[in-house]
């Protein structure tokens, strides 16, 4: 049985095909730990792929070719979190051996496929091979055969490279405007380091228990600056969400955010009381911090909350964040949001 992918109709040219009629499904090598090396061939985990950054276990054995895989090798992770493990994609390291969990997808010979065509294919149906996993909501997995029997249509291979240079060409400026902003990103934080150190009048600089400052500058706790102290935010269970007139900030809006954080379709909206509003509003200027994060350095990010002048709908903040209303008779809270926000002072 042929497994539909919701593709709208195709062009007359193009060809149905069952992905196992296209390619061969190889899945990796089920390691155990004690298997596990500080050195030998890296073992090529669905984290690996994910992040370039991530750490590799290794493994000295002898190895079956099947679960070798070189560089440019397209693969297909099929377990895990949906949304953040499916997928397919390119292994971007030297000779490596493949994990379990991650199919290499190896193009028949035979079949004119281009696997650049092959690989944004199944990025775009990644959502709906999902559709069709089985387990926990947390860890799903989908079957070999669910997947060799998902549909795909083949346009003529002049075409195929076509569509994957333009794809490409689209991949490759994106990129690019990612590391032109991971770049900025860097050049705004030494400036905003070098202004907490130095200061803008060229003055002498002391040392104090937070760092370098410098020397007219005070050191005081952020408590002596706010209205009201730290507050955590509200919860309400599951039933509360998605009806009711007022926003309310999670912690997805916060990452979602560039240090400056507004109001926009994504924030869900959410039944309160009258006594909840009072609480738990938010003002024009209040600084959003989150306490909670799976990651230390996702902890303690702080954004300035932007309000504009026709929002009517009061605007809450959930309860792993701290709301920080300050006092703008002792502090301006653009100051203080950009100190927050340089991490070398916590």
């Amino acid at each position: 049985m042929r497994e539909s992918t919701n593709i709208s109709q195709p062009p007359p040219s193009w060809n149905e095909k069952r992905l196992n009629e296209i390619a061969i499904l190889i899945n990796g090598k089920a390691f155990k730990e004690s298997e596990w090396a500080n050195k030998g061939l890296p073992i090529v985990r669905i984290q690996n792929l994910k992040d370039e950054s991530a750490p590799f276990n290794y493994y000295q054995g002898e190895t079956n070719n099947q679960f070798l895989i070189d560089n440019g090798e397209l693969l297909f992770s099929w377990s895990g979190s949906k949304g953040t493990s499916f997928g397919p994609h390119f292994w971007w390291g030297e000779s490596a051996v493949l994990n379990q969990h991650i199919f290499k997808v190896l193009i028949k010979p035979e079949i004119e496929v281009d696997k650049f065509f092959l690989y944004y294919y199944l990025l775009k149906i990644t959502t709906n091979i999902e559709d069709l996993t089985y387990g926990l909501a947390a860890l799903v997995h989908v079957r070999k055969k669910d997947l060799e029997n998902v549909s795909l249509y083949l346009p003529p291979l002049p075409e195929q490279r076509a569509i994957a240079r333009a794809l490409r060409a689209v991949q490759g400026a994106r990129e690019a405007r990612l590391r032109e902003a991971a770049l900025e990103r860097e050049r705004k934080a030494a400036l905003m380091e070098h202004l907490f150190t130095h200061g803008t009048r060229g003055e002498a600089t002391k040392m104090t228990e937070i760092g370098e400052m410098p020397e007219s500058w005070k050191v005081v706790q952020l408590d002596s600056l706010l209205i009201n102290g730290l507050r955590n935010g509200l919860y309400k269970s599951t039933e509360f969400f998605n009806k009711g007139f007022a926003k309310i900030i999670e912690l997805s809006n916060l990452y979602n955010s560039d240090r400056i954080l507004k109001v926009d379709s994504t924030m869900r909206s959410i039944e309160v009381t009258r006594e909840e509003i009072d609480r738990y509003s938010l003002n024009n200027g209040d600084l959003i911090i989150n306490r909670v994060s799976k990651r230390q350095e996702g902890v303690a990010q702080a954004r300035l909350l932007c309000l504009s002048k026709d929002i009517r709908n009061p605007i809450l903040y959930e309860s792993n964040m701290f709301r920080a209303s300050l006092n703008d008779r002792l502090i301006n809270p653009n100051l203080n949001f950009a100190h927050l926000g340089n991490k070398k002072r916590f």
